[in-house]
């Protein structure tokens, strides 16, 4: 595999039986259309279509990821080319920068960024050797030769990557020029604008005041008046929402809300355009703001994304020489129980109304945002966000909130980025830790599979959608008329068609990530995708028979992830195999497996000509008698390798096991080996079945020392989980682990692993 090649188990676990439900999940969303209802990326690429000019102002220039890390090793953002305030001089070859940054390539290891771009590199460019200073070079020429083809323009670009749309995010100062262009252009390629009016609504933003007066300019309305100011913002939202904006963003130092009356939101309004106001009163007029954006947009069905908890600009030098969004923005801890009361006592009932909340403190997961998602109608969860988009924080994310919020009440993935190219590699990365998450829990039998593939938590979409403003960017073309109170619990706004919880109708589209799909019967990842299908007649549902999950028990799904094993089996069950005697009993067979465990590994024997009397004696090697019930169960198949070993035993560092306890009792009832004051039981309960054969050399029977027994011992290849049925809560330290390997082990165990071997 080429050094840079993308393994294809990245991200997924490393135990084999949840890495196969991973894996099988994955294959059903991984080339699903991206949805990207909140992003960065610039309207003018697409409106224009001129070609990227070099790989660095591609992939460094308007990352602040790439660059707040470089400066953090002491590299100028002048040497990296991001423009200065003042106009000043930097540095303007892109070859010079490149190298700069191969130069530094190493800082990025284990972080996100380092996985974006290797994904980018390879996927996109068909890059096969790391970026490093020997290698610079030749990797910004091949990038720049490929940037210089009509297939790496930004719209041919943007289909390539599937994405079925993709949101802006602009000023109510923005004339929306570009997007303008674009629908006249006639390109079939969407790509949205979302209304982020922080310029005029935070006193504290430079140049408040001459923003708020271009914004009454702009909408003929007299904002310095608290009736005229809320007027021009219906103005814009209108504007907004006709060129396809589904929802507002909003970037806020904290989650703190208010509902105040007009008088005193006349009086902030007055200070804040006197220029007068306290740091207290800027707070104050921001979280009454976010009320005010609330209630309007339950009334125009405008999704509303809050991202609070970020110290902006907290170098002050560096926001003086080249401004805001350089890298210098960092995580606070966020009040949200407290700071959002004002806002939910005003309309957090209100089912017509999506309120979707984002943190940069994760501390908050579990104990508020959960907890308030899963109460209040208007509150979604939005993903990990900014800090937390790695692998690790989405992992964090689904942990921490499901249990509490459940999937219905988060949404899917926003790539949040100006990094145009990184947009696959994001999705790519959020898809499969989703899928690991609910591979996770069906391998932990805590929720099945039903319908082909259907999870448990929920027939429809609703599990982990792509942000509910998908629902409505998937239908703003379709809207004719003007919107009303009831917008849809999915986001999508009221204009035109209605998609509301009891109204929607039935479509073909899989609905993973909107909320709005219209096939009854959605795939199983359709719980752990961050994104949608097609839209329209398209269909993009799911095969009726989803591989490697069927519908029903885990049984079945045991059945079809050990497929490949039932020609060897049925092989073993033939005439002849009846009368077979294993390990001196007779052989058992049942129509779920046609062998016991031992089957596959006989039938691989007979299948390569090896005599029955070969076949018998592998046979013998069977797992552990106390464990045979589980035998009769697919998930109890496994194959068997042997190889010589030798057990290591201190006898008489056990406890004294003719003391009895009840906790022996259990154990010994059910018939397992993990009494933890019970082994000598539980081991020739183990050793009769398996008849070990004697021998080795005892040493002198001294007290301490141990004895060394030759022992043929299997090594386990599991194809599903072998669960004994343990119901005894606590086990002994020294009990013995037989499902583990050699000798005495710190606590039993219930299951056979990769690589484990059973004595």
């Amino acid at each position: 595999m080429p050094a840079l090649a993308p393994h294809p188990d990245r991200l997924f676990p490393a135990d084999p039986t949840v890495r196969a439900l991973a894996r099988s999940l994955h294959a059903t969303v991984q080339d699903l259309p991206i949805v990207s209802p909140h992003g960065h990326t610039d309207p003018r690429w697409f409106a224009e279509d001129a070609p990227f000019s070099d790989a660095s102002a591609l992939f460094i220039t308007p990352d602040h990821y790439v660059f707040r890390m470089l400066y953090s090793q002491g590299v100028s953002l002048e040497s990296l080319g991001i423009p200065r305030r003042d106009g000043g001089p930097v540095e303007t070859d892109a070859r010079k920068i490149w190298r700069t940054f191969a130069a530094h390539w190493h800082v990025f290891h284990g972080t996100p960024t380092r996985l974006w771009l290797d994904h980018a590199f390879s996927t996109v460019f068909g890059i096969r050797e790391r970026l490093s200073p020997a290698s610079a070079d030749a990797i910004f020429d091949a990038i720049n030769a490929s940037l210089a083809t009509p297939a790496f323009r930004p719209r041919a670009l943007f289909e390539r990557f599937n994405i079925e749309v993709i949101a802006t995010t602009e000023s109510p100062l923005d004339t929306l020029e570009h997007h303008a262009a674009i629908r006249a252009s006639g390109w079939k390629g969407r790509v949205v604008t979302a209304y982020r009016p922080d310029p005029v609504v935070d006193p504290e933003f430079e140049g408040f005041r001459a923003n708020v007066a271009r914004f009454g300019e702009i909408t003929g309305e007299d904002t310095s008046t608290w009736p005229g100011y809320l007027a021009a913002h219906r103005t814009r939202r209108a504007f907004f929402a006709s060129m396809g904006a589904t929802s507002t963003d909003h970037g806020h130092p904290t989650a703190r809300t208010a509902d105040l009356d007009a008088a005193a939101c006349q009086r902030l309004l007055d200070r804040a355009l006197a220029g007068t106001a306290s740091a207290d009163e800027a707070e104050a007029f921001r979280a009454q703001m976010l009320t005010e954006m609330a209630a309007m947009s339950l009334d125009d069905g405008l999704v509303m994304q809050i991202h609070p908890g970020s110290f902006r600009n907290h170098n002050p030098r560096l926001f003086a020489a080249y401004g805001r969004d350089k890298g210098a923005d960092i995580p606070t801890p966020t009040d949200y129980v407290r700071a959002l009361k004002p806002l939910l006592d005003r309309v957090g009932n209100e089912r017509g109304l999506t309120v979707i909340l984002f943190t940069l403190d994760e501390t908050s997961y579990a104990r508020e945002l959960a907890p308030l998602a899963g109460h209040y109608p208007a509150l979604k969860l939005g993903p990990a966000w900014w800090f937390h988009d790695s692998p690790e924080g989405m992992l964090r994310f689904r942990e921490q909130t499901t249990e509490t919020a459940g999937f219905h009440n988060t949404v899917g993935f926003n790539d949040d980025t100006r990094a145009f190219l990184s947009i696959p590699a994001r999705h790519d990365v959020a898809r499969r830790i989703d899928c690991r998450f609910l591979a996770t829990l069906v391998a932990e039998h805590r929720t099945g599979v039903r319908r082909a593939g259907v999870p448990a938590m929920g027939s429809r979409a609703a599990n982990a959608q792509s942000a509910r403003m998908a629902a409505s960017i998937h239908q703003a073309s379709a809207r004719p008329g003007r919107g009303s109170r009831h917008a849809t619990k999915s986001g999508t706004s009221s204009r035109g068609t209605s998609v509301s919880r009891a109204t929607r109708a039935p479509d073909a589209r899989s609905g993973i990530a909107s909320g709005i799909g219209r096939n009854p019967t959605p795939s199983p990842a359709s719980c752990a995708s961050s994104f949608a299908s097609k839209s329209g007649t398209t269909s993009a549902s799911w095969p009726a028979s989803t591989p490697a999950l069927r519908a029903g028990s885990l049984r079945e799904v045991s059945a079809t992830i050990t497929a490949r094993w039932d020609a060897m089996t049925a092989s073993a069950s033939g005439p002849g195999a009846e009368g077979e005697r294993v390990g001196g009993r007779q052989r058992e067979h049942h129509p779920d497996l046609g062998d016991p465990a031992c089957a596959p590994s006989a039938a691989r024997r007979r299948l390569a000509g090896r005599a029955d009397r070969e076949v018998r004696a592998a046979a013998r090697h069977r797992v552990p008698g106390a464990a045979q019930h589980l035998a009769r169960e697919p998930e109890a198949r496994v194959r068997c390798a042997f190889r010589r070993a030798v057990r290591v035993e201190r006898r008489d560092e056990r406890p004294d096991t003719r003391a009895g306890h009840d906790r022996v009792d259990g154990d010994r009832e059910l018939g397992l080996p993990s009494g933890g004051d019970a082994p000598d039981p539980a081991r020739e309960r183990v050793r009769l079945l398996q008849e070990m054969p004697a021998g080795g050399d005892e040493l002198a029977p001294r007290g301490r020392q141990p004895r060394a027994v030759p022992a043929p011992v299997e090594q386990q290849h599991v194809e599903r989980l072998l669960e004994a049925a343990h119901r005894v809560g606590d086990r002994g330290r020294d009990a013995p682990e037989f499902f583990r390997g050699c000798g005495e082990a710190p606590a039993a165990v219930d299951r056979v692993e990769d690589g484990q071997r059973v004595e």
